[in-house]
């Protein structure tokens, strides 16, 4: 064997790297495609024009395409031939690379919607995808028709949908107007997930408008119609519009009857002291339907009452669907009588909006409210909160809850580690005040880190990550503030992320899906989940017996 000569690519000329890209070994295309980036040599701009439409490999006009991308030198005119390439690879990234362009290149537009008729299934799932970048009549009428003409093929469905973060009610009605489509046997469950993305992002006006074609769906296609008011109510709640829903539904008489009937059922169910719990929670979701007049009184009610955590905490979220200020005056008058997590939700809910930020800022100064019960994740944020107003009150009425120094608390509870702990009483104290955050033993919530090793990590590491929270923070789970056009405020770690919408997930792994389009802003203090402040209520013995169950868990 004799080695080959080595290419040497990083002495090569610009023309020769842009040669490379159609080579026929991977390593060199990669190498120079690579190299292209980094030296940002806008010389071979024109000898990638050519590679793109001359090049003699799919692969090394793909990479000419990308090497264009990263040099901020492709234009709509680089991708349109591509779009027409022999070679569906080639076509396939033709249209991601259109993205930037769908929504002001209507020619472009029409080239790439023209490859819904292409043979190649992977050429229209990236179709699917990319229509997300596109708005209008003929993105919509596309997505339509995929949908329908892909209707069994779970790839393209789901391709589709997450490209409907708008349009997805007028999609809706284009589908239902076809016959063949309606007839089919999966109608019924596209029809509600449609309405469903409808009801969470359309607009009341164009709500109205499909909900007023429901009636015409009579006979075999009315099970259509109850899918699609199903979906609608779905949806609303889930994007913060059920107040709309009266008004809305109004436009059928099917849909006011079905609405009429979910909220007589939601009224007798959430006051049954003897329904099983989950049949109580979902009856309370469905009160965010009525208007507040009716809902709140039944809401502040089930919050008064001695019933299940999870119960309350259903009705407290519901609370947060009204802007009323009936719903926080409950709170501040029973939240003395809270469980801890019932609690931590009253607080979230409190602060959801600005207008109740300030309410309660004034129910401090009033005393209606006590300010102990922020931790200080809460009051760092309102300390430097972005309205000139709320920090202002803050700063006056919270600017002496400044956080203990961090380093004088680890130096108290340093005897801690000497001490000779209880495991059991450890494990009792983890599941009290840990688990809203962290899993052990298939117990508690896992929105913190794993601790199951923690022990690894010997006992002064456990004390550090204890009390000062913020002197080692993973990014995985620092905390964000999301502010909404519409004003509302949400905060936890970032769970998950689409192009579409931003999971934000906090204490007792509660979960908050917020839309991309209703994001106003995005904020972290680069804090900890984890608020400051445990030694508050644990013992110095209760940290021996906290940290002698961590290290018990040491395999």
């Amino acid at each position: 064997f004799k080695q080959p000569a080595q290419p040497m690519l990083h002495k090569a000329t610009t023309a020769k790297l842009v040669a490379t890209l159609d080579h026929d070994n991977g390593w060199h295309r990669e190498t120079a495609a690579r190299l292209i980036y980094e030296q940002q040599n806008k010389g071979a701009i024109p000898a990638l024009r050519t590679l793109v439409k001359k090049g003699h490999r799919p692969e090394g006009r793909i990479r000419a395409l990308y090497a264009l991308d990263g040099l901020g030198a492709l234009k709509a005119s680089d991708v349109m031939p591509a779009l027409k390439d022999d070679s569906p690879k080639v076509r396939e990234h033709a249209i991601r690379l259109s993205e930037a362009f769908l929504a002001k290149d209507e020619a472009l537009l029409d080239a790439v919607l023209a490859l819904q008729s292409d043979k190649t299934p992977q050429v229209q799932y990236q179709l699917a995808f990319s229509l997300g970048a596109a708005t209008g009549a003929k993105r919509n009428a596309a997505l339509a028709q995929l949908l329908v003409k892909h209707l069994d093929d779970p790839w393209i469905q789901l391709a589709a949908k997450s490209s409907l973060y708008v349009g997805a009610d007028d999609v809706l009605q284009q589908v239902l107007a076809d016959a063949g489509f309606r007839s089919s046997d999966n109608a019924a469950g596209l029809v509600q997930e449609l309405s469903k993305f409808a009801g969470t992002s359309g607009t009341k006006e164009s709500l109205s408008a499909a909900v007023a074609k429901l009636d015409s769906l009579t006979g075999a296609d009315a099970k259509l119609a109850q899918a699609a008011v199903r979906g609608l109510i779905q949806g609303m709640q889930l994007g913060g519009q059920g107040s709309l829903a009266p008004e809305v539904l109004a436009q059928s008489a099917l849909a006011r009857d079905l609405l009429s009937t979910m909220l007589a059922d939601a009224r007798k169910t959430s006051q049954n002291s003897d329904a099983k719990a989950p049949q109580r929670i979902a009856a309370i979701k469905n009160l965010s339907f009525a208007p507040a007049e009716e809902s709140l009184p039944l809401l502040a009610s089930i919050v008064a009452s001695q019933t299940s955590s999870d119960v309350q905490i259903a009705a407290i979220k519901t609370m947060g669907a009204y802007t009323d200020d009936a719903g926080p005056a409950a709170l501040f008058e029973h939240f003395t009588t809270f469980s801890p997590t019932v609690r931590a939700q009253a607080v979230e809910t409190l602060f959801s909006r600005k207008a109740w930020t300030k309410l309660t800022l004034a129910a401090i100064e009033s005393e209606q409210f006590s300010a102990k019960a922020l931790d200080s994740n809460r009051i760092h944020f309102l300390l430097n909160h972005p309205d000139g107003a709320i920090k202002a009150k803050a700063v006056k009425l919270l600017g002496t809850h400044t956080p203990t120094s961090r380093d004088a608390v680890v130096e108290k509870y340093r005897p801690a580690l000497t001490m000779e702990g209880n495991v059991d009483k450890g494990r009792a104290l983890f599941t009290e005040q840990c688990s809203k955050c962290h899993q052990l033993e298939g117990k508690g919530f896992a929105v913190g880190p794993d601790l199951a090793a923690i022990g690894n990590r010997g006992v002064e590491a456990i004390l550090l990550n204890i009390l000062d929270p913020n002197r080692e923070i993973n990014p995985a789970y620092v905390n964000y503030v999301v502010e909404t056009v519409d004003w509302e405020t949400f905060s936890g770690i970032i769970a998950a992320e689409t192009a579409t919408s931003v999971t934000l997930k906090r204490a007792s792994g509660e979960a908050d899906i917020i839309l991309r389009v209703n994001i106003e802003s995005t904020e972290s203090a680069e804090l900890s989940l984890m608020p400051e402040g445990l030694e508050e209520s644990v013992s110095l013995e209760g940290m021996a017996d906290l940290i002698a169950y961590l290290m018990s868990l040491v395999s």
